[in-house]
C-alpha cells in the first residue's frame, strides 16, 4: 500500500512539473518570436582615427632633476638695505592664513595698549597688538588705528632679495 502511494505521488509530481515547464517554455517562445520580429538598428561606422605623430623627447639639454645639487635647499639672499625675516622665531597663529582672508572686526583701546580683533576664515576670533605677526608673508603689525591696521610684509622680489611692503586691513562692515 505504501508503494502504491509513492507511485501515485510520483506520477502526480511529474504531471505538475510538466505543466509548469510547459508554461515557462510558452513565455520563452513568445519572447523569442517577438524579438525576432523587431528590426535591428543600424550601427554607425566608427570614425576615422588620425594617426598620432610620434614625439621624440630629448631631455639632455635640461638639468637632471635628481642631481644632488638640485636637492639641496637654496640659500635666501638678504636685501642690501637690511636682513630678511627671522625664520627661526616661533610662528604665531595668525600666520597660518593669507592676509586677504583675515577680517578686522574691531579694536580695543585701553590707557596705553591698543589691540585689534581679527576674525579667521574658520570664524575664530583672535586679538593682536603692534609687533604681532600675521599673514603668510611674514607680515608684522606696525600700527593700529580705529578702522584700519597697517602691516609690513617681507617678500622676495625677482632678484631674490627681501623687500618690505605695506598692506592694510580695514574694518569689515
Amino acid at each position: 500500500m505504501i508503494s502504491q502511494h509513492r507511485l501515485l505521488l510520483l506520477i502526480l509530481m511529474t504531471i505538475v512539473a510538466t505543466g509548469c515547464q510547459q508554461k515557462e517554455k510558452e513565455d520563452l517562445s513568445e519572447f523569442v518570436a517577438q524579438t525576432s520580429r523587431m528590426k535591428a538598428k543600424e550601427i554607425e561606422p566608427l570614425p576615422n582615427i588620425k594617426p598620432v605623430e610620434p614625439f621624440a623627447y630629448n631631455a639632455q639639454e635640461f638639468a637632471e632633476p635628481f642631481n644632488k645639487e638640485n636637492l639641496k635647499p637654496r640659500q635666501v639672499v638678504s636685501a642690501r638695505s637690511g636682513t630678511g625675516p627671522d625664520t627661526n622665531r616661533r610662528r604665531e597663529p595668525l600666520e597660518n592664513y593669507p592676509l586677504d582672508s583675515l577680517l578686522m572686526v574691531g579694536t580695543l583701546f585701553r590707557e596705553d595698549e591698543q589691540r585689534v580683533i581679527i576674525k579667521t576664515p574658520e570664524g575664530a576670533v583672535q586679538t593682536a597688538v603692534v609687533g604681532n605677526y600675521l599673514g603668510q608673508n611674514y607680515g608684522k603689525i606696525i600700527s593700529i588705528e580705529e578702522n584700519e591696521i597697517v602691516v609690513n610684509e617681507q617678500v622676495l622680489n625677482s632678484a631674490g632679495t627681501w623687500v618690505g611692503r605695506d598692506a592694510s586691513i580695514k574694518v569689515d562692515q
